[in-house]
């Protein structure tokens, strides 16, 4: 009987720890907190109960309670570095450097094994103050006179971590969460710091948490989807495409929420990532409106790197995507799932790809794209069509398309493409297939997109409307050149020096567009089948001095429109 009570112990602690990883994991904190509040009523004697109990009350907003329970733990373990060390990050949250620096001293001290994580802490500070110091709103004393606090829509996911992005890539508003990681390596290039927030709506007032005189909260969140935080300087990021806001009268779902322009007019003010998106957001509010682009990271190691140009080279420096698997466009509707597996039988890596190529006297030419399998903006139909039609005169030239989607058909990325791109229902979808055209739906860290990035020669572009189009900006960072149409938020950075510009069009919004996005009358832009041909054939036709000017002029057009000085300027003016 004994036996039976300890093996049903043990179940029912394995069944609770698998539980806490789901909840931690889809970023349940009020259910995390539950659970290990009965841990530390169970194990009160636990440093470890505590000092998890301490986490979940945190991340939950309850401040002085998390204090509470790390005190509890260091009661238990007096000697513990990892205590002063979460202690430490509490008292940085709450804008306390002072404190925050002297519990990390103490870790440091009582650290067993490599301080490395905890001395990363202790230089932060010291080169914090150091640069506030210069900016004249760090004074002698323990408090800040600014804390800056960010947070997003959804949850933040580490881009070296295969497993993690593949559950956070292709669902709603993924995008915001890009975004807040580029704003975030701006801010800490600047010498500024910030915490970033996961329950904002947890917080009654964040003049209670924290003693600094100007408190900045940074929100990247969708219009219907804002979260304010209560006693700071509000400003919302959101990329906005189209010429206007979405009308009340367009709003199908009856919520407090629904409506744009109420939801935005909360914030103090709004970020827009384009010129474009600025006009068209300050025709429905009265808030300040500033364009602010997301920042992008930048290599400055990549402006004299030249891409490879062999079949050779070019598998030599995609050495980290060997494992990556790609498979031929292979479209017929009536026979898809015949087509998807067939396109599944022939699976292949890039450098195999290219090492079947039949032609070794001419070197391979890589275009690349990625996008949402769902993204209706994004005109997938025209550019593969656009490039079966290019490639067969110019057979040496490969399109890669990375596809996110997070529904993953079990047709593979030839299915995720034919139902969110091609399909229609007022039109059959002719069938097409290409060995020159290739697709992966599998997840790239961040290393690997870069090394995509800089193996290939080309970025095609013919979207319908951007709000900043990161991808496109990462691209040009890594000397690739775009192909690329120039409206919407293009207009910003594509111009005839470093880029290919594709022609296009404007056209009443098509009733797909309308159900998609529920707006009716507006105008697009919209590239065809012929319009991509044409800007592929030119691309082709570049000289080598042509091309390595116009890839230098995109990396510099990067570094100029995409780096820290904008976001440093308008945080100088909201200090001062």
């Amino acid at each position: 009987m004994q036996l039976v009570q300890k093996v049903i112990s043990r179940l029912n602690a394995k069944n609770t720890r698998t539980r806490i990883c789901k909840a931690i994991d889809a970023g349940d904190w009020p259910l995390v907190l539950r659970f290990r509040r009965r841990q530390a009523e169970y194990f009160p004697r636990s440093a470890s109960a505590w000092l998890q109990y301490g986490h979940a009350l945190k991340e939950c907003g309850f401040y002085d309670l998390a204090d509470e329970a790390y005190l509890k733990a260091q009661e238990l373990e007096p000697g513990s570095g990892e205590i002063s060390l979460q202690r430490g990050h509490l008292q940085k949250l709450c804008g306390n450097i002072g404190a925050a620096f002297a519990l990390y001293s103490a870790a440091l001290e009582g650290w067993q094994g490599d301080a490395a994580p905890v001395q990363v802490e202790v230089d932060h500070l010291r080169a914090l103050a150091t640069a506030l110091a210069s900016r004249g709103v760090f004074p002698d004393r323990d408090e800040l006179d600014c804390a800056v606090y960010i947070s997003s829509v959804c949850k933040i996911f580490e881009e070296s971590d295969r497993t993690d992005m593949s559950h956070r890539i292709g669902r709603s508003d993924y995008s915001y969460a890009f975004a807040l990681k580029g704003f975030a390596r701006a801010l800490d290039d600047l010498g500024i710091d910030y915490q970033i927030l996961n329950e904002v709506a947890g917080i009654a007032d964040i003049r209670n948490i924290s003693t600094a005189k100007k408190i900045i909260h940074i929100g990247f969140y969708p219009p219907e989807k804002i979260n304010l935080l209560k006693g700071a300087y509000n400003i919302i990021c959101f990329a906005w495409e189209f010429e206007r806001l979405r009308l009340p009268e367009e709003n199908l779902s009856y919520n407090a929420f629904s409506d744009q322009a109420s939801m935005l007019a909360l914030a103090d003010e709004l970020w827009v990532p384009s010129q474009y998106g600025v006009e068209s957001v300050k025709r429905s509010v009265r808030n300040i409106v500033t364009y602010m682009p997301s920042p992008a990271v930048i290599d400055r190691n990549v402006g004299w790197r030249p891409k490879p140009q062999t079949r050779r080279a070019i598998s030599t420096a995609a050495a980290s995507l060997r494992n990556v698997s790609w498979v031929p466009l292979g479209i017929m509707p009536r026979i898809q799932d015949i087509m998807s597996h067939d396109a599944q039988r022939h699976a292949a890596s890039l450098q195999k790809i290219l090492f079947s190529h039949a032609d070794s006297s001419t070197n391979p030419i890589i275009y690349v794209a990625l996008f949402n399998a769902y993204d209706y903006r994004k005109n997938i139909d025209s550019l593969i069509r656009g490039f079966d039609a290019f490639s067969r005169e110019y057979p040496n030239a490969y399109l890669f398309l990375k596809v996110a989607d997070n529904q993953k058909l079990h047709n593979g990325p030839n299915g995720s493409v034919l139902e969110g791109q091609m399909s229609s229902p007022d039109s059959l979808v002719p069938s097409i297939s290409s060995r020159n055209i290739w697709l992966t739906r599998e997840t790239l860290t961040r290393e690997q997109l870069n090394t995509l990035f800089d193996v290939s020669h080309f970025y095609v572009c013919p979207a319908i409307a951007e709000g900043q189009n990161l991808p496109l900006i990462e691209a040009m960072a890594r000397r690739s050149v775009p192909v690329s149409v120039r409206h919407t938020a293009m207009n910003d950075y594509i111009q005839e020096d470093n880029a290919v510009i594709m022609a296009h069009r404007t056209i009443p919004a098509p009733i797909g567009f309308a159900e998609r996005y529920q707006m009716f009358g507006v105008t697009l832009y919209t590239a065809g089948t012929e319009d991509v041909y044409d800007a592929l054939v030119r691309s082709v036709a570049l000289s080598g001095d042509g091309y390595e000017k116009m890839a230098t002029a995109a990396f510099e057009t990067v570094q100029t429109a995409f780096g820290t000085r904008r976001l440093s300027e308008r945080l100088d003016q909201l200090l001062s």
